[in-house]
Protein backbone atom coordinates (compact mmCIF):
# COMPACT_ATOMS: atom_id res chain seq x y z
CA UNK A 1 0.00 0.00 0.00
CA UNK A 2 1.67 3.51 -1.03
CA UNK A 3 1.51 6.89 1.04
CA UNK A 4 -1.74 7.70 -0.68
CA UNK A 5 -3.70 4.44 0.04
CA UNK A 6 -1.99 4.94 4.03
CA UNK A 7 -3.90 7.94 3.63
CA UNK A 8 -7.18 7.55 2.62
CA UNK A 9 -7.20 4.18 5.19
CA UNK A 10 -6.49 6.52 7.95
CA UNK A 11 -8.61 9.43 7.04
CA UNK A 12 -11.71 7.27 6.79
CA UNK A 13 -10.79 5.32 10.16
CA UNK A 14 -11.10 9.09 11.58
CA UNK A 15 -14.05 10.15 9.65
CA UNK A 16 -16.24 7.07 9.72
CA UNK A 17 -17.38 6.91 13.26
CA UNK A 18 -18.03 10.78 12.45
CA UNK A 19 -20.73 10.42 9.81
CA UNK A 20 -22.06 7.20 12.33
CA UNK A 21 -22.70 9.81 15.44
CA UNK A 22 -24.46 12.38 12.59
CA UNK A 23 -26.43 10.08 11.66
CA UNK A 24 -28.17 9.10 14.67
CA UNK A 25 -28.13 12.12 16.02
CA UNK A 26 -31.50 13.12 17.48
CA UNK A 27 -33.72 15.09 14.96
CA UNK A 28 -35.98 17.83 15.47
CA UNK A 29 -39.82 17.55 14.06
CA UNK A 30 -40.23 21.18 12.28
CA UNK A 31 -43.77 22.52 12.34
CA UNK A 32 -43.48 24.27 8.73
CA UNK A 33 -45.68 27.10 7.71
CA UNK A 34 -46.43 29.28 4.60
CA UNK A 35 -44.64 32.58 4.20
CA UNK A 36 -48.05 34.65 4.43
CA UNK A 37 -48.63 33.61 7.88
CA UNK A 38 -48.29 35.07 11.75
CA UNK A 39 -46.64 32.36 13.28
CA UNK A 40 -44.37 34.10 15.44
CA UNK A 41 -45.77 32.97 18.97
CA UNK A 42 -47.60 29.13 18.20
CA UNK A 43 -47.53 27.19 21.00
CA UNK A 44 -48.29 23.23 21.24
CA UNK A 45 -51.74 24.18 21.98
CA UNK A 46 -52.01 26.50 19.12
CA UNK A 47 -50.96 23.80 16.61
CA UNK A 48 -53.34 21.70 18.43
CA UNK A 49 -55.80 23.60 17.84
CA UNK A 50 -55.00 24.58 13.96
CA UNK A 51 -54.77 20.48 13.67
CA UNK A 52 -58.09 20.01 15.20
CA UNK A 53 -59.64 23.21 13.24
CA UNK A 54 -60.78 24.71 15.88
CA UNK A 55 -58.50 28.00 15.14
CA UNK A 56 -58.93 28.88 11.30
CA UNK A 57 -57.37 32.16 11.33
CA UNK A 58 -53.87 33.81 12.24
CA UNK A 59 -53.32 37.15 14.05
CA UNK A 60 -53.54 38.98 10.15
CA UNK A 61 -56.82 36.99 9.27
CA UNK A 62 -55.19 34.45 7.04
CA UNK A 63 -56.69 30.96 7.25
CA UNK A 64 -55.07 27.95 8.15
CA UNK A 65 -54.74 24.79 6.11
CA UNK A 66 -53.36 22.79 7.95
CA UNK A 67 -51.69 19.62 5.82
CA UNK A 68 -51.03 15.81 7.49
CA UNK A 69 -49.06 12.50 6.46
CA UNK A 70 -50.85 9.71 5.69
CA UNK A 71 -52.00 8.28 9.31
CA UNK A 72 -50.08 5.12 8.73
CA UNK A 73 -46.79 7.67 8.29
CA UNK A 74 -44.25 7.55 11.49
CA UNK A 75 -43.93 10.85 11.54
CA UNK A 76 -47.40 11.48 11.77
CA UNK A 77 -47.79 9.10 14.84
CA UNK A 78 -45.45 10.95 16.36
CA UNK A 79 -46.80 14.45 15.18
CA UNK A 80 -50.18 13.14 16.18
CA UNK A 81 -48.13 11.93 20.12
CA UNK A 82 -45.72 14.88 20.47
CA UNK A 83 -48.32 17.75 19.58
CA UNK A 84 -51.76 16.62 19.67
CA UNK A 85 -51.31 14.38 22.97
CA UNK A 86 -53.28 11.64 21.09
CA UNK A 87 -52.46 8.59 18.70
CA UNK A 88 -53.94 9.09 14.86
CA UNK A 89 -56.60 6.20 15.65
CA UNK A 90 -58.08 8.83 18.45
CA UNK A 91 -57.65 11.42 15.60
CA UNK A 92 -59.74 9.38 13.50
CA UNK A 93 -62.51 8.87 15.97
CA UNK A 94 -62.11 12.82 16.60
CA UNK A 95 -62.88 13.87 12.77
CA UNK A 96 -65.58 11.12 12.40
CA UNK A 97 -67.76 13.34 15.16
CA UNK A 98 -66.40 16.55 13.25
CA UNK A 99 -67.31 15.24 9.80
CA UNK A 100 -71.16 15.42 11.03
CA UNK A 101 -70.66 19.06 12.45
CA UNK A 102 -69.75 20.25 9.02
CA UNK A 103 -65.93 20.51 9.86
CA UNK A 104 -63.58 18.79 7.36
CA UNK A 105 -60.39 16.96 8.80
CA UNK A 106 -56.97 18.48 7.56
CA UNK A 107 -55.44 17.47 4.35
CA UNK A 108 -53.56 14.61 3.64
CA UNK A 109 -50.61 14.49 1.34
CA UNK A 110 -48.39 11.59 0.44
CA UNK A 111 -44.53 12.45 1.63
CA UNK A 112 -42.38 14.83 3.39
CA UNK A 113 -40.97 16.54 0.03
CA UNK A 114 -45.15 17.02 -0.80
CA UNK A 115 -45.68 18.82 2.93
CA UNK A 116 -42.83 20.86 2.13
CA UNK A 117 -44.77 21.69 -1.84
CA UNK A 118 -47.99 21.93 -0.48
CA UNK A 119 -46.68 24.46 2.50
CA UNK A 120 -44.12 26.36 -0.07
CA UNK A 121 -47.24 27.24 -2.78
CA UNK A 122 -50.55 27.42 -0.60
CA UNK A 123 -51.45 30.55 1.38
CA UNK A 124 -51.58 29.77 4.85
CA UNK A 125 -50.76 25.76 5.11
CA UNK A 126 -48.62 24.77 7.84
CA UNK A 127 -47.53 21.56 8.15
CA UNK A 128 -44.52 19.29 9.69
CA UNK A 129 -41.50 17.42 8.63
CA UNK A 130 -38.12 16.48 10.02
CA UNK A 131 -35.18 18.92 10.54
CA UNK A 132 -33.18 16.97 7.81
CA UNK A 133 -36.06 17.79 5.28
CA UNK A 134 -36.55 21.30 6.65
CA UNK A 135 -36.64 23.86 3.42
CA UNK A 136 -35.96 27.64 2.51
CA UNK A 137 -39.27 27.77 0.82
CA UNK A 138 -40.99 27.62 4.19
CA UNK A 139 -41.00 29.15 7.67
CA UNK A 140 -40.28 27.19 11.04
CA UNK A 141 -43.40 27.81 13.25
CA UNK A 142 -42.15 25.35 16.20
CA UNK A 143 -39.59 22.67 16.82
CA UNK A 144 -39.97 19.47 19.13
CA UNK A 145 -36.69 17.54 19.91
CA UNK A 146 -37.01 13.84 19.11
CA UNK A 147 -36.16 11.37 21.35
CA UNK A 148 -34.93 8.95 19.15
CA UNK A 149 -32.99 8.57 15.40
CA UNK A 150 -34.33 9.08 11.84
CA UNK A 151 -33.91 5.27 11.38
CA UNK A 152 -36.16 4.39 14.92
CA UNK A 153 -38.95 6.44 12.78
CA UNK A 154 -38.13 5.47 9.78
CA UNK A 155 -38.14 8.31 7.79
CA UNK A 156 -35.28 9.24 5.34
CA UNK A 157 -33.09 12.05 5.26
CA UNK A 158 -30.81 12.86 2.68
Amino acid sequence: MGTSGFALLLALQILLPVLAEEGSRPRQLIVIANRTLAVENLTQTTIANIYRRKLLVDDRGNAFVPVNLPATNPLRRVFSTALLKQSPRELETYWNEQYYQGISPPYVVASSEAVIRFVATTAGAIGYVLDCNLSDAVIVAFRVQLDFSTDQIAAPCD
